[in-house]
């Protein structure tokens, strides 16, 4: 498993694409900022120069009863100002929420979340991965390997609804894609989400002339880096379907060494646009982490089934 310590210093995974939403956000917080100190200076302005001309009037008229009450209504003034100032910038201290957080504030306090699930399915694996093994031997002995693996690829399918937020969003949906070398093309293998029978029967090629293989997934899986779409725009895509308007695709096994019939690519979808962190986000390298992590189980379940397709019978 990777160093998590030096995945900041690692080369970026994600392209260089813009999120519009996001600048737009970011240019918003510096001018409310900049409106911020702006009219606190003048405040503060204002308090000085009426302090010094109720002192400047009280020496003009001597320390008078005159001069004191003039002195008092100074300081009268002087509160009410101050009282209005701070109720017409109370709103504006407030922090500037997170244009895309990773953690939002609000989600119920029971809600599974991204690093809980990866420990048990971490913990669960570790019994699966001595070969002799009585958790591996017994689903052997039965012949259900190939439902032990059916269910471990579902499973995280079913956490990386909660890689971006960092718990579980039912809004997202997303597939994971096997390699076949024969016919040098990614498959459709496992769903989270609906799926029309069309999604569910393409091929995306990596190689060649065909318009498909330059989809996001195919990209990530031929140079290794996480790809991230904010908009769809311009994407080969299936007329309805309405669950896709952004996307994360990550490359799980390198293209020039991934076996026939491993999962290669883990596809995250959204029916928004613009929610997946870039590297200038704050939530970039949280994100960035969970993928490692989330990429390392699917690794360590390809090696399973890697030893299942080495010997799949039970005897």
């Amino acid at each position: 498993m990777p160093d998590r310590k030096s995945l900041e210093s690692q080369p970026d995974i994600s392209n260089d694409l813009v999120k519009p939403s996001i600048d737009i956000l970011g240019n918003m917080a510096s001018e409310a900022s900049k409106k911020v100190k702006n009219e606190f200076l003048n405040f503060i302005i204002s308090c000085i120069i009426l302090i010094i001309l109720f002192v400047l009037l009280g020496l003009w008229v001597g320390l008078t009863v005159t001069a004191l009450l003039f002195i008092a209504v100074g300081f009268i003034v002087l509160t009410l100002v101050g009282t209005y100032g701070y109720w017409r910038m109370r709103d504006m201290f407030k922090p500037i929420p997170d244009p895309n957080p990773v953690n939002p504030i609000g989600h119920d306090s029971n809600s599974i979340l991204f690093d809980q699930m990866i420990t048990e399915f971490s913990q669960d694996l570790e019994g699966l991965e001595d070969e002799n093994g009585k958790d591996w031997t017994r689903f052997k002995e039965q012949g259900d390997l190939s439902r032990l693996l059916d269910g471990l690829y579902s499973g995280l399918l079913f956490i990386s609804r909660a890689l971006i937020k960092g718990h579980l969003d039912p809004l997202f949906s997303g597939n994971l894609m096997e390699w076949d070398i024969n016919r040098n093309s990614l498959r459709l293998m496992y769903f989270s989400g609906l799926y029309n029978k069309e999604e569910i029967g393409m091929e995306f090629p990596v190689n060649g002339l065909h318009g498909l293989h330059k989809t996001v997934a195919s990209i990530a899986f031929r140079t290794g880096d996480i790809q991230i779409r904010n908009s769809m725009k311009g994407q080969p895509m299936i007329i309805g379907e309405q669950r896709l308007r952004a996307m994360m695709s990550i490359p799980i096994e390198q293209f020039d060494k991934c076996k026939s019939g491993i999962v290669a690519v883990l596809n995250i979808d959204y029916p928004e646009n613009n929610v997946f962190p870039l590297k200038e986000d704050p939530g970039y390298y949280i994100v960035k982490k969970r993928a490692e992590d989330i990429k390392d189980l699917l690794l360590r379940v390809n090696r399973l089934k890697l030893k299942f397709i080495r010997d799949p019978n039970p005897t």
